[in-house]
């Protein structure tokens, strides 16, 4: 065999080797970005459950709200003259909270909440705006117009005497349940001007 014949057999060995390596690294980087890919599909699918799920509780909280307008009579609650103005009860039954579980309610809109709670371990305590609440929800930085931390909370919350978009949220911290003894009750203070998150352009 010349030189030649085999400089050239040499020559489409190195470059077929040299093809096979190339295409050995493009199956390697698709594979790579594929699975890329359903990692952000998973995810994505993950923040439109969670979406779903706190749409769902803002409605639900929505419906218990308009009930508890309707279970009062409005020429006793609501019509007294402010000296007369007495607390509506909100909250007063125990609750349990899962390990690392979260439970919220959302605060009643021209209403001053009374917020009074009590837990056996302890929990995060967190009056957030709805906007707030989904970042919460799916990982996103929030803003807290209360945060504390303890076995106990207390506060009275006016933002909502003109603004129907605060949640109270507790989060266990534990890895064991905690049980919640709240004491929240409300009285109306309805004011002329938005307040709170409701305010803002």
């Amino acid at each position: 065999m010349s030189r030649r014949i085999y400089a050239s057999i040499l020559l489409l060995t190195l470059l077929l080797l040299f093809d096979i390596y190339q295409y050995q690294g493009l199956v390697a980087k698709y594979s790579e970005l594929d699975n890329r890919y359903n990692s952000l599909v998973s995810d994505l699918a993950k923040l439109q459950s969670q979406f779903t799920y706190v749409n769902s509780s803002l409605n639900r909280s929505q419906y218990m709200y308009n009930r508890l307008l309707a279970d009062y009579s409005r020429t006793q609650i609501i019509y007294r003259s402010p000296a007369t103005n007495e607390s509506i009860i909100i909250w007063i039954l125990p609750q349990n909270i899962s390990p690392k579980g979260v439970a919220r309610m959302e605060l009643l809109d021209t209403f001053v909440n009374h917020i009074r709670i009590h837990t056996s371990q302890t929990a995060q305590f967190l009056v957030m705006s709805i906007d707030d609440y989904v970042n919460f929800v799916i990982g996103k930085p929030y803003v807290a117009a209360f945060d504390s931390t303890g076995t106990d909370f207390s506060a009275d919350v006016h933002l909502t005497q003109g603004c129907a978009g605060y949640v109270l949220v507790i989060v266990n911290l534990q890895s064991s349940t905690t049980i919640v003894y709240p004491n929240v009750t409300a009285t109306y203070a309805p004011t002329p001007f938005l307040t709170g998150v409701c305010s803002l352009p």
